[in-house]
């Protein structure tokens, strides 16, 4: 049988019988891997396998992994070259799923990079690092938009990439600092409109000025400036009357 599979392959090696090459062959090594037939027609198979890998880019990505996979179980010297090309593909796949904001589903490729070219470890912690770099540049500019849940989200999504990333627990300290000095400051501006309401200029501005102390925010240094010709439109109403002439 050995003996009629390899006539066989040799006739579909004269006819460019690509698929049927490999078809007969997986069953000759499947059956007889030491026999010498088998051993003869390994260089040829290597060939094969150099185009079918070629081959591979010219495909989806879906389509490549599953014929790399199936290439994959045959004997070959081009192994390597077969499992780094299924690392490629995993990358491309977490770029896709990062494009589409899957965080957890690119992680998960990224795993199937290690798990398959385990040589492009580095490859894949510079990628994570630069998504994560991303959804923190993101989440600083909710940031300055004081949007802190919808910055926080951002920030997390760094820890399913890089768990104990440093610039996503840096960036989260920061935020949670700003949101309580942000939010100490809106006390004291609702304080400080209380008592305009009351018509206590006097107070008013001494709370918008501390709310301002802790955070600048516009409106509030426009209500100061108000404030301050109200107390003094209110305490000396004929010098104030003499400034605005």
């Amino acid at each position: 049988i050995a003996e009629i599979l390899y006539n066989r392959i040799l006739i579909y090696l004269e006819q460019d019988e690509k698929y049927l090459i490999l078809t007969d062959f997986h069953f000759l090594w499947s059956h007889y891997p030491q026999n010498e037939y088998t051993k003869k027609l390994q260089p040829k198979i290597d060939e094969l396998m150099t185009y079918f890998i070629g081959q591979s880019s010219e495909y989806d990505v879906d389509k490549s992994l599953d014929l790399l996979f199936r290439l994959s179980k045959y004997p070959t010297d081009l192994k390597e070259v077969i499992f780094t090309k299924i690392g490629d593909i995993y990358i491309l796949k977490a770029q896709i799923a990062f494009s589409e904001n899957d965080v957890q589903n690119a992680e998960i490729y990224f795993g199937k990079v290690v798990e398959f070219a385990p040589l492009k470890m580095s490859e894949v912690i510079f990628q994570k690092q630069k998504m994560c770099s991303i959804f923190i540049e993101k989440g600083d500019e909710y940031l300055a938009e004081f949007l802190f849940d919808e910055a926080n989200l951002e920030y997390q999504k760094s820890f399913v990439l890089l768990p104990k990333c440093e610039y996503a627990t840096t960036a989260i300290e920061k935020m949670k600092t700003t949101q309580l000095t942000y939010n100490t400051a809106l006390e004291h501006e609702k304080k400080a409109s209380q008592f305009e309401f009351k018509n206590d200029f006097e107070n008013a501005l001494k709370w918008y000025k501390s709310s301002y102390s802790f955070f600048e925010i516009e409106k509030v240094s426009q209500k100061i400036e108000i404030m301050q010709n109200l107390c003094e439109a209110q305490n000396n109403p004929r010098k104030f009357a003499l400034k605005i002439v």
